[in-house]
């Protein structure tokens, strides 16, 4: 065998084992950092710190401050068990004409969804309206609006009123005027339909009708 062959067959012979082993330590890393499992596993827990946050920003907003603890005791309590929580932001839809006419005013109501003040009418000065998410749901309809209105006996709990349930309300906002608690809906050419919410100590119900009962 010649010179020239011989140290051919020993470069080609050092040569394999180091590519091999490249291979080997390029490869590993991929199957460390990368595992399916682990990819699959994130979206979970996102979304569940995601509606924690619904729920807890409204206390977090100091909203609650200054009025009965039991205004707070109430809305913690209704938003406990993850099926509801405080609508954000993202959650409306808002009319593109809408958001050219009254952007910051809308801008404004849909990252406050929520007002307080003496809706029903009473001796009681801190009732509470918040619009509301199905938590588990991403319809169009997963809309609700609740009252919570302040007991006149301080030791009986609020009162719990579903204004709406089950509802597109992601054009809608809460507008506190001097009579009380108003609902003002978007349409898509900009234009919105208003609204008056009225308590009917009879039947101890709300509704939100075109007039404004005293």
């Amino acid at each position: 065998m010649s010179g020239t062959a011989f140290a051919m067959k020993n470069v080609r012979i050092t040569f394999l084992p180091l590519a091999l082993q490249l291979i080997c330590c390029c490869a590993i890393p991929s199957r460390v950092t990368s595992p399916s499992s682990e990819v699959k596993g994130l979206p979970a827990p996102i979304e569940r710190a995601n509606e924690t946050l619904g729920a807890d920003a409204l206390i977090a907003s100091g909203f609650f401050n200054g009025i009965p603890a039991g205004a707070a005791e109430t809305w913690s309590s209704f938003t406990n068990n993850g099926q509801y929580r405080a609508a954000r932001s993202d959650d409306f839809n808002m009319p593109e004409a809408a958001k050219r006419l009254y952007g910051d005013d809308i801008n404004r109501m849909t990252a406050h969804p929520y007002v307080a003040g003496n809706i029903n009418h009473d001796d009681g000065y801190h009732d509470f309206a918040v619009l509301t998410i199905a938590a588990q749901r991403d319809d169009a309809e997963r809309f609700g609006l609740v009252i919570f209105t302040q007991p006149t006996n301080p030791k009986e709990p609020y009162k719990v009123h579903w204004l709406y349930r089950n509802r597109d309300l992601s054009k809608a906002v809460l507008e506190w005027w001097s009579g009380g608690l108003a609902i003002r809906e978007y349409q898509e050419d900009g234009a919105y339909t208003y609204c008056y919410v009225n308590w009917h100590k009879q039947t101890s119900a709300f509704s939100c009708d075109r007039e404004f009962i005293k």
